[in-house]
């Protein structure tokens, strides 16, 4: 599936997308000759992810040509003032890491360990070089965390020799009939397929 940029009149060619229609995009459609498009409805309760993440992209696009950090923080502000006046955010820009026992009160302070990956979002974890430990990231999120939902550990993965890649044969020659180019090899050999 292919996503359209903002900012130029995309050169659209055939295939699959899932881009909101903007104006801008709008306009590039009116301008295709001899390709028929096809328009779907948003459902209602997918709306607010849909809405927000095309939202949540275009504020990343623009925050990231913006250097002068006041003027940053100074979009950012006029944003959210739009939406929930009580989240701006007070400058500088900062993020709150913990909160703890000051000692008073006979609540001793005992440290936490942080994770060195973020807590606000999701990672994939495996071992590789120069990426944060398996067991130490494990061990920090369990004794900073509320709950566990799900903990889950893939020692190995077995492709039978029917299932996988081999499936999508079928359909990388359909696309390559159709102009359509994928190289799967790389993923051919690596899966065992």
């Amino acid at each position: 599936m292919a996503s359209v940029a903002p900012g130029k009149l995309p050169a659209m060619q055939e295939g699959l997308y899932e881009s909101l229609v903007t104006e801008e995009l709008a306009a590039a459609l009116e301008q295709l000759d001899g390709l028929s498009t096809a328009l779907g409805d948003i459902d209602p309760a997918d709306q607010p992810h849909v809405l927000a993440r095309h939202v949540a992209s275009q504020v990343e696009r623009r925050l990231a040509e913006i250097r002068d950090p006041l003027k940053l923080l100074e979009l950012v502000n006029g944003v959210l003032a739009a939406l929930q006046p009580t989240q701006t955010l007070q400058p500088p820009a900062r993020n709150l890491l913990s909160i703890a026992a000051d000692g008073r009160g006979g609540r001793a302070h005992i440290p936490t360990a942080r994770p060195a990956t973020p807590l606000s979002e999701a990672a994939l974890l495996t071992n590789a070089h120069g990426e944060p430990g398996l067991g130490a990231e494990v061990k920090a999120e369990l004794a900073s965390c509320d709950e566990v939902d799900l903990l889950l550990r893939l020692r190995q993965v077995a492709w039978p020799p029917d299932a996988g890649i081999r499936t999508a044969r079928p359909t990388r020659a359909q696309g390559a009939a159709a102009g359509h180019h994928h190289d799967l090899h790389g993923c051919h050999r690596a899966c065992g397929a």
